[in-house]
This record gives structure tokens, sequence and C-alpha cells, in this order.
């Protein structure tokens, strides 16, 4: 099954990795935490792919380079990118850890960087306002920490994250780097960033949620810890 669709603006990731210490080995969250509600469409925003869609969270993990899960525990700035007179805006959310599902080390927490949205600049870089009634597609920190509020758990699959050189090619550079560094940076595969919503079902961060309701993907109640349980003899 493939989809064919346009990137356009919204809040797209790409997930960062720290590797310092350990995280403690195979160590689940507790399933009978109270999780918050999530908003999907805030994550999601209004950006679109074309790629080839997998069938169950199983298959996307061992077909990506880095995959854990963990918890959201905080929300900072990320990079900011300039292609021509539009300006991509980004954010970070750091996630710790609790299993390592693909990847070499042990990371103990990763970062993912979320696409706020873009806007159009003038020539020294300055936001220009668009016409009156009508408004960026930019969420605030607050809003995407209201949209995935710190504490939950989250599944993280991805590959390495385009670098700056890649963004010159097109013409376009970073103009901030946030408080990450580049070569840490990793993107998500479309289906690689799954929320545990407040009544215990998942929700897709990245692609549209029916990429994540068909084929294998559970249904039902409690579909965010069916999963986890999909994933848990992967390394085994």
């Amino acid at each position: 099954m493939r989809k064919s669709r346009y990137l356009a603006v919204g809040a797209a990731l790409a997930l960062t990795i720290a590797m310092g210490g350990c995280a403690a080995p195979e160590k689940a969250s507790d399933p009978s935490t109270v999780a918050s509600e999530v908003d999907g469409e805030t994550l999601r925003g209004d950006a679109e792919y074309d790629y080839d869609v997998h069938r169950s969270m199983l298959g996307v993990v061992k077909t990506s380079e880095t995959a854990v899960t963990g918890r959201i525990t905080s929300w900072a700035e990320g990079r900011q990118i300039q292609c021509g007179d539009m300006l991509d805006k980004r954010a970070v959310g750091e996630v710790a850890t609790d299993t390592i599902l693909a990847g070499t080390g042990k990371p103990v927490s990763v970062f993912v960087e979320v696409r706020r949205g873009a806007v159009v600049v003038d020539a020294d870089g300055v936001e220009v306002p668009l016409e009156k009634g009508t408004s960026y597609i930019d969420p605030s920190l607050q809003e995407l920490e209201a949209a995935a509020p710190v504490g939950t758990r989250v599944i993280v699959a991805a590959v390495n994250a385009t670098p700056a050189s890649e963004y010159e090619k097109d013409s376009c550079k970073v103009v901030n780097q946030g408080a990450t560094s580049a070569e840490q940076l990793l993107g998500p595969v479309p289906q690689g960033f799954i929320l545990e919503d407040g009544d215990g079902n998942h929700v897709s961060g990245v692609a549209d949620q029916h990429d994540v309701e068909w084929g294998d993907w559970p249904r039902g109640e409690n579909t965010f810890q069916q999963i986890l349980d999909q994933l848990a003899g992967i390394n085994g």
C-alpha cells in the first residue's frame, strides 16, 4: 500500500538522540499511569507524505535505524531553517527512554524535533505579517506541550535526518541550530511517532491517523499497550 502526498507546512517530526549514559534494560512503563489527552492534529499539522505504509508498528520498527519507547519529559526551542523567503521553525521534545527496540547503544533520552510550521520573512529574516484575518500555522511551545503533554508515553522510530549540507544544496540554510547538535538529529519515518492518548488508544504524531488504523494495527481499547505488547519480543 502506498500513499502519494505532498509535504506542506505543519508539524512534521525529526528525532534527535542523546547517547550519554545507559537506559535501564528492557524496563516497561507502568501501564496503570493515567495518560494525558493528546492532540494529534496539532502535531501532524498539514504535512503529507509519499511513502510505503506498513501494516503494523512491528514493520515500522524493523525497517528503522533507531527505535525506542519512553515518555516525553520536556519541550524546548529547536532549529530554524530558511529556504528563500520561508522560515521553517521547529521545537524539540525530550523523551526519556524505557526500551531500546532498534539501533546501537542505550541512550538515556532521545529528542524529538517537531516542525512547528513556516512563516514568510523579508530580506533581513524578519517575519512578514499576513493579511488581517489570516495567520500562520505556527503553534507555540505551550501549544505543543498541550498537544503532547509531559509524561505521555511514546514509541519513536527514525533514520538519519537530512544534514545542513543537504539543505544548502537546495539553497536553504540553518539559521538557528537550537539546543541540539546537527550530528545528533534523526528523522522519523512517517508511522514512527506514536503517542498514548488519555483513553489508552494510540495517536499518530506524523502520518495521517488512518495510516495507523489499518492492516494489523490494533483496534478496540488500550491500543497503545497492544502495540507495546506486539513489540515486546522484537529483540528476543
